[in-house]
């Protein structure tokens, strides 16, 4: 609630860094673990070749993608799958994207239904503190802090992030405009 107050006021500084994208594919993973074995949910984080790191600092990603994340798990049905991928889209600016698949159940809300509900959840007692739709809200203005966005899309939440320009050389060669 704190960190909505302070992004809501005006007063949540981001710090500057970087963040590798492989390396918080694992955090999440080994962060999470307990949350989707209780669920019986499988989770899958891959990656396109080369991804660039994100440009913030690691202490941002994980919040962004913890509670990302840990949303959409709550909202799975027992042995279901997730599947999660990062993707670099180069240029001037270039940009990570996590796409990530939603729950069975969540799938058939609208964009509106999704950042707006508070009670999609059939299990209470491991619902996000504030449900749903505040989890969802919460992530889109951070990386909207962090020059980026969160959108739904297609059956999957799209989230957005400035990716680091530093090193360029040693990705444009294998990466595609």
């Amino acid at each position: 609630l704190s960190i909505a107050a302070k992004i809501e006021s005006g007063h949540f500084v981001t710090t500057p860094g970087s963040t590798d994208c492989l390396w918080l594919a694992d955090r999440m993973a080994e962060r999470l673990r307990g949350l989707s074995d209780h669920l019986g949910v499988s989770l899958h984080i891959t990656h396109a070749h080369p991804v660039r790191p994100l440009a913030i600092d690691g202490e941002l990603a994980e919040r962004i993608f913890s509670r990302l994340l840990s949303a959409v798990i709550i909202g799975c049905d027992h042995g279901e799958e997730l599947g999660g991928r990062f993707r670099t889209e180069p240029g001037a600016q270039p940009v990570d994207r996590f796409i990530l698949s939603l729950p069975r159940r969540l799938r058939a809300l609208d964009e509106a239904e999704l950042f707006g509900t508070s009670a999609v959840h059939d299990n209470a007692d491991v619902a996000p503190l504030l449900g749903l739709g505040f989890s969802l809200r919460l992530v889109r203005n951070l990386a909207r802090n962090a020059g980026g966005d969160l959108r739904f899309y297609n059956e999957a939440l799209i989230l957005s992030l400035p990716a680091v320009i530093d090193g360029q050389s040693l990705y444009q060669g294998e990466e595609r405009d």
